[in-house]
């Protein structure tokens, strides 16, 4: 819980340009989700996505879409209709991160929940290779007056 607070704003700015720049705003979600297939760029780009990665978030949406399903090719296309909310994203980054500290282990294994592995994860995948949220960042500290003032010197 500490870790994901104390990057809670790179993780929001991550989760914000995912979900919103980089769909067209034809295939976008609600405000503040994100489409199943902007998370599979945040996966590619972050370079966690792997068969076994894409089984657990499969998986872990199941419960979330309301609409029945009598096959798995209806299973995987009820998925691609769901949206994320910003905690089901964390939530799948901390679900991620036991899996990556855990690899080779079958869903019906014991996982061995490794300290550090959230932390591993952030620090060498998510948050050097995400995209961010720049827009923000534009809107609020660029036009900073000591900002302006560094970068005309």
């Amino acid at each position: 819980h500490d870790l994901l607070a104390a990057n809670l704003e790179l993780l929001r700015s991550i989760f914000h340009s995912y979900g919103a720049s980089l769909l067209p705003a034809s295939r976008r979600g609600p405000d503040d989700s994100m489409t199943i297939e902007s998370f599979k760029d945040f996966l590619v780009d972050t370079g966690l996505l792997t068969d076994e990665t894409s089984w657990m978030v499969y998986t872990a949406l199941a419960g979330t879409s309301t609409i029945p399903v009598q096959s798995f090719c209806e299973l995987l296309l009820a998925i691609s209709q769901c949206y994320l909310q910003f905690s089901d994203f964390l939530e799948l980054l901390v679900h991620l991160s036991f899996l990556h500290a855990n690899r080779g282990h079958t869903v019906n294994s014991f996982r061995m929940p490794l300290p550090g592995c959230l932390w591993d994860l952030l620090v060498s995948n998510v948050l050097p290779k995400a995209y961010l949220d720049l827009q923000g960042f534009a809107e609020t500290t660029l036009p900073l007056d000591e900002v302006q003032e560094a970068l005309a010197a």
